[in-house]
């Protein structure tokens, strides 16, 4: 099976894997909303089991203090013994809702600036503690502590702020119970190992959150300690029910807060960047001389401006991402859609879940060389809206089609993206999406319209439903589509592949009816898309289908075995079909997932499969798939997957089974608390059945070593090496950030090619033979954040 939308893989699996998204499954998979309610209570605790009654909502009040604290994590502060104070805590993982074996002390109070968290963190084996100096965002596999703040208590929305032992910090934006680790803000924050534990403060302007325009403030607040040992004990000041997936709905109440706000709350951020690139005088020259171009500089600007406390305005000019970490090459053989890269410049993620929906429907990077950007974002009551506006250089384009995409180079654009939702019921919205993408210098345009709506009701229970549709006219540029095969498509085949100047109108649809329980999930799903669906702004790679699908699963929760603390048995499967009804293909695929005492995660899978591909029937698809994680240690992390069986062989001449071997290592370690290595590395392999000649055998490596001097300043350096290209590129950096915003970046990428003295790989003869450099770039920049 092959899908642009793959559904074969539990992804739980990866999510418990995962440091950051274990805050989701550790808390809210596995967690459920009480009834929301602003009565105040307390905990109840039944003296036989030590458990926390569920279903408490808990309230306070947070103090005002008449002076600042200074944050350096000691807690010395004499003000802090007014502030208010939180105890009782909870584990809720892998426990439920059951006295911790550690102590936890919470501490809040606000000024006219500032929300003040501290934390005492008692540990009764304090050399267990995991606590690295790493860069921001880093340090979700030690341990942390923080708070998640509902500011408009619409249960749906939030920030999380983090800490851990050493003061570095950690922050994600919640939407639902999916976290988006690329969010930054401006905060302050510290932290430091005692001998019973160790403590923690943080700083959170009110400048850096949004929150409702009035005197009052009342907020929902999860308070939240992650503690690594034999298992990863998370612990929550509130008690969380397994039985309901809402979140925030179980939120205590913060209240108290008042007379604040963000002032102007302007942000200006301009950046200077230098620079210089040399490259070989054409890739076959004997005597490898260099050309070197002069050195450049240019300049760029953004602007924030908060033009009420819950609404921003966006703006840059001339966007410089040179300090963003490459893409990790993915292995493309037998592939026949565009592969996904994750958006990782900082414009485009901010408010990027204002913009998720349902279906890939705005997908930022097809906004590839913005020379003017701008965004409107925020919420009114139960109404938030978010409208970006871009003019870009070169705009790739996607082109989906039934068994591949296509893929065209790009060409300037303006786009337009709007968004619009309505709070509903408890946390459920009604919602809009409008997209439209026009050629600046063309006829070419994309435009999408349509709504979508999250309804969630039962406790258990939820229904996420989208429907757009598309009205697409191509560019009139024969040489824009010169490579493409020629495919025909619509109700008739009545359109081709080339860019023409053809118009057509596409539809589209996704629901998928979830329930999640404390033992019982599942998730049944249907997809529709038309042959004339088109998204050019997001990211859809294949149209002409109809598909239906589900997964089960039943998790049996081990909280007193020795060796597993979870087991869920797991079924999935699904049929599909294109638009002229004939069968595309089917799949069953049982599967059991596993979590081991010391944070080691297994899943396993057999997949039955039979599929249509370029016209042929092939039978006989049949294979297992395995993934396995660990994090037993404080200093290494590690985890393997593989693929073994028979697979497709994606020959449109010749489609035919073959036989699959791919698999993938990964590993971390932090042998001094400054110090990471992480290495990965992925293969594939497919071969005529019954060991008949080789396919496809190619892997990619990558390697990344960081040295991190202080939580501002860190050295890094990444290598890749690709094997089909038989390319090696080496990227080092050293990085000085005072804040994620105002930052000095001083770097190089180098990009070396295989040179060897052979007739039938190299045309002329080759003095030196083996690998030599290429390409190589040296750029400097520095960047501040102005906040009038």
């Amino acid at each position: 099976m092959q899908s642009a939308r793959p559904r074969t893989r539990s992804e739980r699996a990866r999510i418990d894997a995962n440091p950051v998204a274990l805050l989701v499954f550790g808390i809210a998979a596995l967690a459920a909303p009480a009834r929301a309610s602003d009565a105040a209570s307390t905990p109840t605790v039944d003296p036989s089991s030590a458990v926390y009654q569920p279903n408490t909502i808990l309230t306070f009040d947070v103090p005002k203090l008449a002076q600042a604290i200074r944050i350096d994590g000691r807690l010395d502060d004499p003000v802090w013994q007014t502030a208010t104070k939180l105890t009782g805590f909870v584990e809720i993982d892998p426990g439920d809702n059951i006295r911790p074996q550690a102590d936890t002390e919470a501490m809040l109070a606000y000024d006219d600036e500032n929300l003040y968290i501290g934390f005492l963190c008692n540990d009764p084996n304090p050399s267990a503690i995991r606590a690295n100096v790493t860069d921001r965002d880093a340090m979700f596999g030690d341990d942390f502590a923080g708070v998640m703040i509902d500011t408009f208590k619409d249960q749906q929305n939030g920030y999380e702020f983090f800490v851990n032992p050493c003061g570095i910090q950690g922050d994600l934006r919640r939407n639902r119970n999916n976290e988006d680790s690329s969010y930054d803000a401006v905060w302050y924050s510290g932290g430091q190992v005692t001998h019973g534990g160790w403590t923690a403060e943080m700083a959170i302007p009110f400048r850096s959150i949004r929150f409702p325009d009035q005197d009052l403030q009342s907020w929902g607040i999860h308070v939240f300690r992650n503690r690594p040992r034999a298992s990863r004990e998370q612990m929550s000041w509130a008690p969380i029910s397994r039985d309901n997936d809402c979140f925030f709905c179980q939120a205590g109440t913060m209240s108290g807060i008042a007379g604040v706000n963000q002032g102007k709350n302007l942000e200006v951020l301009p950046y200077v960047l230098a620079s210089q690139a040399s490259a070989l005088d054409g890739s076959d020259d004997a005597t490898f001389d260099w050309t070197d171009d002069d050195a450049a500089g240019e300049a760029g600007v953004g602007v924030k401006y908060g033009v009420t406390p819950n609404h921003t305005l966006d703006f840059t000019y001339n966007p410089d991402f040179s300090q963003i970490e490459s893409d990790a090459t993915q292995i493309d053989a037998n592939r026949t859609f565009a592969l996904f890269y994750p958006e990782k410049r900082p414009f485009f993620l901010e408010g990027a879940d204002m913009f998720d929906s349902n279906m890939d429907i705005v997908y930022t990077r097809s906004i590839n060389d913005p020379e003017l950007a701008g965004k409107f974002t925020g919420k009114n009551g139960r109404n938030t809206v978010a409208f970006m506006s871009a003019w870009d250089e070169t705009s790739p384009y996607i082109v989906p089609f039934e068994e591949q995409s296509l893929a065209a180079a790009g060409t300037n654009t303006y786009s337009n993206i709007l968004r619009l939702k309505r709070d509903v019921l408890t946390e459920s919205y009604l919602g809009l999406m409008a997209t439209d993408r026009r050629e600046a210098d063309g006829d070419g345009s994309n435009t999408t319209l349509g709504g979508d709506a999250l309804i969630r009701f039962n406790d258990n229970f939820r229904v996420n439903a989208q429907m757009m549709g598309s009205y697409t006219h191509e560019p009139d540029d024969s040489l824009m589509s010169a490579d493409f095969p020629e495919i025909d498509f619509g109700s008739d085949d009545q359109y081709d592949s080339f860019f023409n100047g053809e118009e057509f109108a596409g539809f589209g649809a996704e629901v998928d009816v979830v329930r999640s329980g404390r033992h019982y999930n599942a998730n049944l799903w249907y997809d529709d898309y038309s042959p004339t669906f088109r998204a050019e702004s997001g990211f859809v790679t294949q149209n002409n289908y109809r598909m239906l699908g589900f997964w089960n699963g039943y998790q049996f929760q081990l909280e007193k075995n020795p060796l597993f603390e979870r087991i869920e048995p797991q079924l999935e499967g699904g049929r599909k079909y294109n638009y002229a009804g004939e069968f595309k293909d089917t799949w069953l695929s049982p599967s059991i997932w596993l979590r081991f005492k010391k944070q080691t995660y297994f899943w396993t899978g057999y997949l039955w499969s039979e599929e249509v591909f370029a016209g042929t029937r092939i039978n006989g698809i049949r294979r297992w798939s395995w993934d396995i994680d660990t994090s037993f240690s404080k200093y290494l992390s590690a985890g393997m997957y593989s693929r073994l069986g028979h697979s497709v062989v994606r020959d449109r001449d010749d489609p035919r089974l073959g036989d699959e071997w791919s698999y993938g290592v990964y590993f971390n370690t932090k042998p001094l608390s400054q110090l990471r290595f992480d290495i990965a590395y992925d293969s594939f392999r497919l071969d005529e059945l019954d060991g008949g000649p080789r396919i496809f055998d190619t892997f990619v490596s990558r390697a990344k070593l960081t040295y991190q001097f202080s939580s501002k300043l860190f050295f890094r350096v990444i290598g890749e090496y690709v094997d089909d290209s038989q390319a090696f590129a080496l990227d080092p950096l050293l990085s000085y950030k005072i804040n994620p915003f105002t930052v000095f970046f001083l770097g190089s990428s180098h990009s070396f090619g295989n040179y060897e003295d052979d007739p039938l790989t190299t045309p002329i003869e080759v003095a030196q033979p083996g690998y030599k450099q290429t390409e190589r770039l040296f750029f400097v920049k520095f960047q501040y954040l102005f906040r009038v």
